[in-house]
């Protein structure tokens, strides 16, 4: 596991991630209730993402596009579209999180 980036008070740490909030940048072991927070080195990143990719493309292929089950209109071809418009929903927002994330790294 990689080190600690810096140490923070658990409490502190919601008001951490809505604005810039004070935190300590060596370790505290006097200050018992400071918890260390890491960063996630790139080859975990690398078999996160990999690992989603893997899942996602699985998940589709529990979904025929050619052979939907059910009449048009039935509850079944509802919830098979409604399983698509979910896949497709997270897909969309994991590629947006991940364009934010990226330009966060560079800048």
């Amino acid at each position: 596991m990689s080190e600690p980036i810096v140490w923070i008070q658990p409490n502190h740490l919601q008001q951490a991630r809505k604005a810039p909030f004070l935190c300590r940048v060596e370790p505290t072991q006097g200050q018992p209730d400071f918890v260390p927070l890491y960063t996630h080195p790139p080859a975990a990143l690398a078999a996160r993402d990999a690992r989603f990719a893997a899942a996602m493309k699985q998940t589709w292929q529990m979904v025929d596009p050619l052979h939907p089950p059910g009449q048009p209109g039935s509850y079944a071809r509802g919830e098979y579209y409604g399983v698509v418009g979910a896949l497709t929903t997270i897909r969309a927002n994991y590629d947006r999180i991940a364009a934010i994330d990226s330009e966060r790294e560079k800048g």
